[in-house]
């Protein structure tokens, strides 16, 4: 059974879990520790520096300092042990004492009126808020959606399916803003196998501290919301919307497909046609929307479609990022105007990038170059990532019916490269940085490619640190 306590033993298995994927700040450690952490660093850096010398022409004095090395190494590795398991001691003690709480600040986010929260920066609280995730996420047995999945599933069926059918797009609006405090916790509490610890710091995360620092710019009702940016609120939305997904997929019975990623949601029914019971498209909508009333939420007005597909007439509808195009039974699937305009943006973010660090180091301007078209064109593997995850212009656009959306993104990009100028500064002269500017150009027209990494899947492996700083240059 999980071991869902806030003890030394559970914060250690995070920390050793946290700290391989590089989430453990320095500051939550001991100076001692680091001190230690340090000097162990040093010494392997020179016990591999010796063995680097064959052994045939190894001196008796660098045997003896190699020896003496790995005696020191173990003591240290000793040392470390014991300081590490202080500190986490002491974390594990600040979480459990009496007065212990989350601290909740906003920070602005690209939509003024949706601001993302973030907690307290103390070790206390990042420990506590891992915990409290994977307690949650265990005992609900929470899973996300995979919008692949989602997204293969659609046109499967659409394609497959030729009966009469409605289909209703729809999504929720000020999702996390809306969700009401009352019936969140009825969830939680109503549950035996969450212990009192982790349901009274949830209570205290949302319905005290939350509930003060709500900005309440969508929603001004009080004791709703859950605070975006946090992670445990991911958690908190995904329990509460699959209780309501059940509720639907056991109210009515002619849904024949139902899935939602995050709060975008797709519904396809085989409606009820007889001479006596004849259901329209509203009926289904209306009963749809009086669900999520029930709880607290509304669907956006403007961002449902609903479409009577019992006529046989073509339709088309955007979903997740793609435009499904269905007529005579045939599903063509391209991106949608809104994902169009997004690569192109992330292409136009790249190159000002690009042009900025040019004015500072070319030599870096130029690897950022080429590490984020990379990124944005071939199809990558994150380096020691044990989940096998792969992203890229093929794992990215694997429901497309073809490459057309993708030979336009490279005539543009084609142009961008194109105008590639490269300032004089840095170059001894100018037929220096002319061949450069031509070698750079040639090298970049050839590889960056986004058909050609759709079609051969070429992949290249890059650390999930470097793909963060690439992807913030372009958000």
């Amino acid at each position: 059974m999980l071991d869902q306590s806030f003890s030394y033993d559970t914060i250690n298995t995070v920390f050793m879990q946290s700290n391989r994927k590089g989430q453990v700040k320095k500051e939550f450690l001991s100076a001692e520790y680091l001190e230690a952490a340090k000097e162990y660093r040093v010494m392997r850096h020179s016990i591999n520096s010796l063995k680097k010398i064959s052994k045939e022409i190894r001196t008796e004095e660098q045997e003896t300092e190699i020896l003496e090395l790995e005696v020191k190494m173990k003591d240290n590795a000793i040392k470390q042990k014991d300081l590490l398991t202080k500190c986490l001691f002491n974390i594990s003690e600040g979480i459990n004492r009496r007065g212990f709480k989350f601290t909740l600040t906003s920070k602005q986010s690209d939509d003024p009126k949706k601001p993302n929260y973030l907690i307290g920066k103390t070790a206390e609280e990042f420990f506590a808020m891992k915990i409290l995730c994977r307690n949650l996420k265990h005992t609900f047995n929470l899973q996300m959606s995979s919008r692949n999945n989602i997204l293969s599933q659609v046109k499967q069926l659409l394609g497959e399916d030729k009966h009469p059918k409605y289909i209703i797009r729809t999504d929720i609006q000020h999702c996390f803003e809306s969700i009401p405090h009352n019936q969140l916790f009825k969830i939680i509490n109503d549950n035996t196998l969450l212990d009192y610890k982790n349901k009274t710091m949830l209570k205290g995360l949302i319905c005290n501290e939350f509930e003060k620092k709500n900005c309440r710019c969508l929603v001004t009702t009080s004791n709703t919301g859950i605070p975006r940016g946090c992670a445990i609120s991911s958690y908190l939305a995904e329990l509460y919307l699959s209780k309501i997904d059940q509720d639907i997929k056991q109210k009515i019975g002619e849904i024949i497909y139902y899935n939602r990623y995050v709060d975008d949601i797709i519904i396809i029914i085989h409606p009820v046609q007889t001479p006596k019971d004849n259901k329209a498209i509203d009926y289904y909508k209306s009963l749809i929307e009086n669900i999520f009333k029930e709880k607290g939420l509304t669907l956006s007005p403007d961002k449902t479609i609903v479409i009577d597909a019992t006529t046989g007439k073509s339709y088309e509808f955007d979903f997740l990022g793609y435009r499904f195009s269905i007529s005579n039974g045939i599903v063509k699937v391209c991106h949608s105007s809104k994902k169009i305009k997004k690569t192109i943006t992330r292409i136009n973010k790249i190159f000002d990038t690009f042009s900025n660090l040019l004015s500072i180091d070319y030599l870096k301007a130029k690897s950022y170059l080429f590490d984020a078209l990379r990124i944005l064109t071939a199809n990558t593997n994150l380096h020691n990532n044990k989940k096998g995850i792969k992203i890229g212009a093929y794992y990215s656009n694997q429901i497309l019916d073809n490459s057309s959306v993708l030979s336009l993104y490279d005539k543009y990009l084609e142009k961008k490269i194109e105008n590639i100028s490269l300032p004089i500064s840095g170059f001894g002269s100018e037929m220096e940085r002319k061949t450069e500017e031509d070698k750079l150009k040639r090298v970049l027209l050839k590889n960056a490619n986004f058909v050609k990494g759709f079609e051969s899947r070429k992949r290249f492996c890059i650390s999930k640190h470097r793909l963060q700083v690439i992807k913030r240059s372009w958000v």
